[in-house]
């Protein structure tokens, strides 16, 4: 048995997507942001994923996460924000 792991069965493992990194990159991203209580950056980075993959599940989860960060804002007392969330939902379909 070779112990090289960089070896199956003679092929090269495929390439990652690029997309699909990116795409979960900037999810981690969002909800970080979105954690860490930085309401605009989460906002502008959900955004950004939809305006960029809009036929994806990236994008889907996206919108649910603004949703969820329009609540957030909510809860938190900042109505105004909220409603800037909710038109840019309405923008992006």
């Amino acid at each position: 048995m070779e112990n090289n792991v960089h070896s199956f069965n003679g092929q090269q493992p495929a390439m990652p997507d690029p997309s699909a990194l990116t795409q979960a990159a900037m999810m981690r991203m969002a909800r970080s942001l979105h954690a860490d209580g930085h309401v605009h950056e989460a906002m502008e980075t959900y955004c950004q994923l939809i305006e960029r993959y809009p036929d994806t599940e990236a994008a889907r989860v996206a919108m649910l996460g603004l949703v969820d960060l329009a609540q957030y804002c909510e809860e938190q007392g900042m109505p105004h924000i909220a409603l800037q969330i909710y038109g840019k939902l309405e923008e992006l379909r």
